[in-house]
């Protein structure tokens, strides 16, 4: 199954049109920062579709 976080507006859209933004690409720790979030929204929605035993 697939989950398109972008087909409704949501927090990651926020963080993914500040990674393509060229100014935020040069400040290291918001970039570094918006990818970490990005994973753990990432990983959470994931998390949802696991079998816990």
């Amino acid at each position: 199954m697939i989950h398109n976080l972008s087909d409704h507006n949501s927090i990651v859209n926020t963080f993914l049109a500040q990674l393509r933004d060229l100014n935020i690409q040069n400040n290291r720790l918001l970039f570094r920062k918006n990818v970490e979030r990005i994973g753990n929204i990432f990983a959470y929605e994931i998390s949802k579709y696991l079998d816990y035993a």
